[in-house]
């Protein structure tokens, strides 16, 4: 994924402004509108039949792997993100 990942970034003529991921999570700042966005999102998931990465975007907060990072009067900022735990119990 770190091969097809750098080939991409190194290929795009347009690139995230802050890139990372996490084994198969990807975080990135975007700033060239969303137009452009969706196009490197199809370019990167049409590169290969196996890869089908899904695209959460927002302008304002997303989740990454356990944070909640925020954008706030032009600052980024972080805390703790945990998924609801939600408890199935069968009764006979």
């Amino acid at each position: 994924m770190a091969d097809l990942e750098q080939w991409l970034l190194n290929h795009c003529t347009q690139k995230p402004l802050l890139n990372f991921r996490h084994i198969d999570d990807i975080f990135m700042i975007w700033t060239y509108g969303d137009y452009s966005l969706i196009e490197f999102y199809q370019d990167f998931n049409g590169f290969h039949p196996n890869i089908n990465l899904t695209l959460e975007q927002s302008t304002q907060q997303v989740n990454f792997l356990d944070t909640t990072v925020k954008l706030q009067h032009e600052h980024l900022s972080t805390t703790l993100y945990r998924k609801a735990f939600i408890l199935n119990i069968q009764q006979n």
